[in-house]
């Protein structure tokens, strides 16, 4: 098993403790940020829930997203480099320009094709996901419980230090871009590409830290991060002492992280948790513990998004999510249409499909191409959605089971 790299942030020593947060006070509101104040213990302890906010994670996510600090804050000298001032002003200009091109109009997508899904409370199970909450999130942003998994590493929320120098953030936000400019020109993640720039800057190692820095671009406070595992009855435990930083998704360990948080405005906690599993038909049945987790969940939506068609021969994954989903909204990369049953499911199909891109070729339905073919009242998208956004072929299904 692959141990991860767990030497500090660019060589340089932890010199900053995680600190409950005991103010109040709010002076970071800009054009660029959501508003997000800080917040209380007491305040939290309204929740039912009874969630710890530990604030240093909060403060990193801001970091990582490029949004100024909080008042308070132990990092807030980091604001005051030039190449933290550069850094904000071009990921304001980046998610400005995603919101305006991608997340609003999949936003106004939602409210009108999916109202009848979304409900508050509602879990979100999204196989293959990568850190895909800039997408999830728009769609289902009722969503307190979100189930996302696949071979990326969990990695870890970064330690920074007070000592860091000028250059050394450069290199960091650097890393940063590189791994989430896909979500622009393409809307999905290239994987191999942005595992190897997480691995150029260490403990920037996983899916947590994007999680995070997404997190606080939707406007969310991060209450805390831990790595969890599940046990055999099928329940999340904390990660067993020794193997909390093994992340290494073909063996019998299953290795996560829960991320707990909430909007400023709500006393309402969300959890989502990230696992590194191969969910491959003979792995899975070694770890039988993940499906009994799965299988606990009230499942309102499940959520497959340039998926690399893998639900085409992981049976058991297909068949779970037929069987326990009440709703499925998928591009044409997740579960082949033939296995949604005529008399279980009724279908609505938007965008287009009329080809696949060549890596794809085998993938192609022509099933699903007969009916967008013959029927002319699907509607279009507007924003791009999955591998169809390289040949503008972004289609979506939605399926409704009867």
């Amino acid at each position: 098993m692959k141990k991860l790299n767990l030497l500090v942030l660019l060589s340089f020593v932890l010199s900053i403790s995680w600190t409950a947060c005991n103010s109040d006070a709010n002076n970071d509101k800009t054009d660029d940020a959501p508003e997000i104040d800080s917040l209380t213990q007491d305040s939290i302890n309204k929740t039912n829930f009874m969630a710890q906010y530990n604030r240093y994670f909060n403060d990193v996510a801001r970091f990582m997203a490029g949004l100024p600090q909080t008042e308070g804050s132990s990092i807030a000298k980091i604001d005051t480099f030039p190449e933290s001032i550069e850094y904000r002003k071009s990921n304001a200009d980046f998610f400005k320009d995603l919101y305006a091109k991608q997340i609003s109009k999949i936003e106004a997508f939602s409210n009108t094709e999916l109202k009848d899904i979304r409900k508050e409370g509602m879990t979100l199970f999204y196989p293959f996901s990568g850190p895909d909450f800039i997408n999830s999130d728009p769609f289902f942003p009722e969503a307190t419980t979100t189930i996302m998994f696949g071979l990326e590493p969990v990695g870890n929320v970064p330690y920074l230090s007070d000592k860091i120098t000028g250059e050394e953030l450069k290199k960091v936000y650097k890393t940063f871009r590189r791994s989430i400019d896909s979500i622009y020109h393409l809307n999905y993640f290239m994987t191999n590409e942005m595992s190897r720039d997480l691995n150029t800057v260490a403990q920037l190692d996983g899916n947590l830290s994007i999680i995070s820095l997404f997190m606080a671009q939707r406007g969310y406070r991060i209450l805390d991060v831990k790595k969890v595992t599940i046990n055999s009855e099928g329940a999340i435990v904390d990660s067993i002492p020794g193997w909390v930083d093994i992340d290494d998704p073909t063996d019998t360990y299953i290795s996560g992280g829960l991320i707990e948080y909430m909007k400023p405005d709500e006393y309402k906690v969300r959890k989502l948790y990230y696992f590194s599993h191969d969910v491959s038909d003979e792995k899975i049945a070694k770890t039988p513990e993940m499906l009994k987790f799965f299988k606990s969940l009230d499942i309102d939506v499940a959520f497959f998004k340039a998926a690399s068609y893998l639900c085409s021969w992981l049976h058991t994954i297909r068949e779970f999510t037929l069987e326990n989903a009440k709703n499925i909204v998928q591009d044409d990369s997740g579960i082949y249409l033939k296995y949604f049953e005529d008399e279980k499911w009724d279908k609505t199909f938007y965008g287009k499909y009329s080809r696949t891109r060549k890596v794809f070729k085998s993938n192609f339905q022509n099933d699903l191409k007969a009916i967008y073919d013959k029927d002319t009242t699907i509607k279009p998208l507007d924003f791009k959605f999955g591998y169809g956004s390289m040949i503008k072929q972004d289609n979506i299904m939605v399926a409704r089971k009867k």
